[in-house]
């Protein structure tokens, strides 16, 4: 099943919305491209009858001049057509990637290089516009507040280079704290398929289906309990689609790869 083309619409209407003015300027500048393109050929047929014709030499003189100038106007109108699209196709890309949001199986910290970083700036990837309220009220939304009231130093506490220190829980969901905090309306969720411990596991769990919900989701899935989550499956095989479909009717249809893969189990196809 396709989404419609009002989806797509909204979408387009969502990013295009917060630059409305631009929008507006660039189809006025457009428009009065397109009656310029008309209106110039005319002007210049009216320069070759007048000079036919034997017209006065100001007829002629005016004809050239407001030819020119229109041409003129023209170049201005396609330099200011080109510059507010970019404007609104970068803003409007900007924007949509600012509600994506990539979630993976480690606690990545490469970029702090050799310092220790401290939970705050962690989790907020040196965001300051995040108080610490919202990201207490997170850690606690992700039941991490048993974990967060042993830190010494509560968010100022450092963590150790490369996330030593952390089990793999513990690394998986302060990941997912990030993403939280982000609050993103597209996620990429590349799920663990490391084995925890049962207490753990129910806390992801828990965790991924606070994550998906009222988000669009793409999910790199392992486990048999996230794919029964999503609404439509692919199978990508050597690089390209091998299936695609409504999740319902893949499981009906006996005959699909995703069939065989519920029969076999996802977790020994993917090991």
């Amino acid at each position: 099943m396709r989404p419609s083309l009002r989806r797509y619409w909204d979408l387009l209407a969502h990013h295009i919305r917060p630059q409305r003015l631009q929008f507006a300027i660039l189809t006025v500048l457009l428009l009065s491209s397109i009656g310029l393109q008309v209106f110039n050929p005319r002007i210049m047929r009216g320069f070759i009858d007048a000079t036919q014709t034997g017209a006065a030499a100001s007829v002629l003189i005016n004809s050239a001049l407001t030819f020119i100038a229109l041409a003129i106007l023209q170049q201005l109108i396609t330099i200011g057509a080109a510059y507010f699209g970019e404007n609104v196709a970068w803003t409007a890309t900007n924007s949509l990637r600012a509600e994506l949001a990539r979630h993976c199986l480690d606690l990545d910290m490469g970029f702090h290089g050799n310092t220790s970083p401290s939970v705050r700036d962690n989790l907020t990837l040196f965001d300051r516009s995040i108080s610490d309220d919202q990201i207490q009220a997170v850690i606690e939304e992700l039941e991490l507040a048993e974990w967060y009231g042993a830190l010494p130093q509560g968010l100022n506490t450092q963590l150790e280079t490369g996330g030593r220190g952390l089990s793999a829980g513990e690394a998986q969901l302060l990941a997912f704290t990030r993403v939280f905090l982000r609050d993103p309306g597209l996620v990429i969720l590349d799920e663990a398929s490391s084995r925890l411990d049962p207490a753990t596991e129910q806390l992801i769990e828990r965790a991924v289906d606070k994550l998906l919900r009222n988000r669009t989701a793409i999910v790199i899935a392992h486990r048999l309990g996230t794919v029964h989550r999503a609404d439509e499956i692919m199978i990508l095989q050597d690089g390209e689609i091998a299936e695609h479909g409504q999740r319902t009717a893949l499981v009906a249809n006996l005959h699909s790869r995703f069939s065989h893969l519920l029969q076999t189990g996802l977790e020994e196809v993917f090991a």
